[in-house]
């Protein structure tokens, strides 16, 4: 699945409200790098890691609410004021990525049927020999190399749908609906660390003595140019998996907290929400 922030479905209109914190941003940033991410991601339960803008403070959850002692035990030793962390529970989710446009009207059908060209918001199915996994084809992207345009096209997805997440193993694309492949895997990076400097998986960002990744994704390397519809996605109707538009996605955006954003999953269709949380430390599941 993925995420879009259309302006023309954004049926609020916001304005901004400018309040003092407490706190200014490159505090908490501080102490949520030098201090929070190592304690919390050592101690058990955790859920999520952020850093809260809207409250001003440094935002902890663990997956029940009987482990919110423990976080709090284990990070009341940090030299950071006490205020300046909220500790709650969350139920382990799964992270998600954003984007804008326009639409334009076509027949209707499923996200499920047999597309050409592919759209972002169709199902597919990730295989690496075994069992397939469905997921949503998230976006179709175009290299480009000195400002121009390469031939070569590839489309974006959850990294758990084409085998071991951080393991590339050449895995097939297709659409639930045909037996034949419409891109490879081409790039699953490997997990990068903190610990060793001078190694290529080297990023300061992982915290210490931890395996960690940027993103939960992995790029697909279509078989044919002409397979992919380059920046279009499906645009049901809300809750629903049908759909008679396609949006045209126009450009990038940072999301930031409290922006309204539209979700589209092959298995869930359209929904609205709002942004909660950005830039988040996530434990995933089954892995250290």
């Amino acid at each position: 699945m993925f995420f879009l922030s259309p302006a023309h479905v954004n049926k609020r209109i916001r304005y901004p409200r400018i309040r003092t914190g407490k706190y200014s941003f490159g505090e908490l940033y501080s102490w949520y790098h030098e201090h929070v991410i190592p304690a919390a991601t050592r101690a058990l339960g955790l859920s999520l890691l952020d850093i809260d803008e809207r409250r001003n403070r440094i935002a902890v959850y663990v997956r029940d609410s009987s482990l919110i002692g423990a976080m709090r035990r284990a990070l009341a030793a940090l030299p950071i004021p006490p205020d300046a962390i909220d500790i709650g529970w969350m139920p382990q989710g799964s992270p998600q990525s954003g984007g804008s446009g326009r639409i334009s009207a076509r027949r209707s059908q499923s996200l499920s049927d047999h597309t050409r060209p592919l759209v972002a918001g169709l199902r597919i199915h990730g295989s690496t020999g075994g069992a397939p996994d469905s997921c949503t084809l998230g976006f179709n992207l175009v290299p480009r190399l000195g400002g121009a345009l390469q031939a070569q096209r590839y489309l974006v997805t959850a990294g758990h749908c084409i085998g071991d997440l951080g393991n590339q193993q050449g895995g097939d694309v297709r659409q639930p609906s045909s037996p034949y492949s419409v891109a490879t895997e081409a790039s699953d990076p490997e997990y990068l660390i903190t610990d060793d400097i001078y190694s290529e998986y080297y990023h300061p960002s992982c915290p210490e003595n931890e395996y960690c990744r940027l993103s939960e994704t992995v790029l697909a390397q279509y078989h044919y140019p002409s397979l992919p519809n380059h920046g279009r996605a499906a645009f049901p109707d809300e809750d629903e998996t049908d759909y008679s538009y396609l949006i045209t996605i126009t450009d990038t955006e940072e999301p930031y907290q409290g922006q309204i954003v539209h979700k589209i999953g092959a298995t869930t269709g359209r929904s609205e929400g709002e942004v909660s949380q950005s830039c988040v430390v996530y434990p995933y599941p089954g892995t250290n």
